[in-house]
């Protein structure tokens, strides 16, 4: 009886994938870096990312569904018992803005040229955000993203995508039960098809500056928030860090904020952003005290557009 148990259990565990490869559903393409999120009875329980080539080594936690996402792709949803060791995401149609320039003259805008207050360490899953105004008043190129980096010991991948503002009122539970609020914005939707991929590299120094010309993107003219996504860091080997020492986690650098523009999503299973400065102030004005110095600060980033 314990061997036919012994036998069935192996039998079941050679049945299920161990690995499962993200595909581009038309043109069967590795899709690189694509979000993979396990849930148990709807809660996530454990977030990867793919490799280079679309690959992921599945999970040994307990789950009973797969989310998987991908710039530019319809989200897909699978069963545990219905992952294979191919998945394919169909392409979304993104009805991106048209842009006819004869010349335009490069423009540095943001917060960059700003003095450091402190750092901020970028983990693997965190996401960070900068609303950046278009002084222009119309729709412009957008050529590059600038960014301070604190620290930088090893090769880190970063995903560049741009949201729209989404305006809404935040609720939160005071602690005698009663309900306060107070207004805020946060990234919406991706207004981004391309699967912007890039990595800031520990010999290229603490100026980040990634060029983005090829995609031909638009800074719209209402603005757009600035998103940056860490993937991973990576060694010398190229091989993934995936718990590198807290001390040498690449941080950026971060100045005293002058509005409540910068918002932050921690972690690949965390499904909500936060509007970090204007969460950090209610919280003050709540308790009654004073900040410490520093306390509301934005990320050193700015943005090149032709104007």
């Amino acid at each position: 009886m314990r061997l036919y148990q012994l036998f069935m259990l192996l039998a079941f565990w050679a049945a299920e994938a161990q690995t499962t490869a993200i595909l581009d559903a038309e043109s069967k393409q590795a899709i690189p870096y694509a979000t993979v999120v396990f849930k148990k009875n709807g809660k996530p329980v454990d977030g990867f990312y793919t490799s280079e080539n679309g690959v992921l080594e599945l999970p040994s936690s307990e789950y009973d569904t797969a989310e998987i996402s991908s710039l530019g792709y319809e989200n897909k949803s699978v069963a545990r018992h219905d992952i294979k060791a191919q998945l394919y995401l169909k392409p979304k149609a993104i009805e991106l803005a048209e842009l006819r320039v004869s010349s335009a003259k490069d423009t540095l805008i943001g917060e960059y040229n700003f003095k450091r207050a402190k750092s901020q360490p970028i983990g693997t899953g965190h996401q960070l955000a900068v609303f950046i105004d278009n002084p222009a008043g119309r729709d412009v190129p957008l050529k590059a993203v600038w960014l301070k980096l604190a620290k930088i010991k090893y090769t880190t991948v970063v995903r560049i995508y741009l949201c729209e503002r989404k305006d809404y009122v935040q609720e939160y539970i005071e602690a005698g039960g009663e309900t306060g609020s107070y207004e805020s914005y946060i990234p919406a939707e991706a207004i981004t098809a391309q699967n912007i991929i890039t990595e800031l590299k520990p010999e290229n120094g603490n100026d980040a500056k990634i060029d983005l010309e090829k995609y031909e993107l638009v800074l719209p003219k209402d603005g757009a928030f600035i998103v940056m996504e860490i993937i991973g860091h990576y060694n010398a080997l190229n091989q993934n860090v995936v718990k590198p020492a807290v001390k040498d986690i690449t941080a950026i650098e971060v100045h005293k904020a002058v509005n409540d523009n910068y918002c932050q999503r921690l972690g690949i299973t965390n499904l909500f952003w936060v509007n970090t400065n204007r969460w950090l102030k209610n919280d003050y004005e709540y308790m009654g005290s004073k900040p410490p110095r520093n306390t509301f600060v934005t990320p050193t980033m700015g943005v090149v557009i032709g104007i």
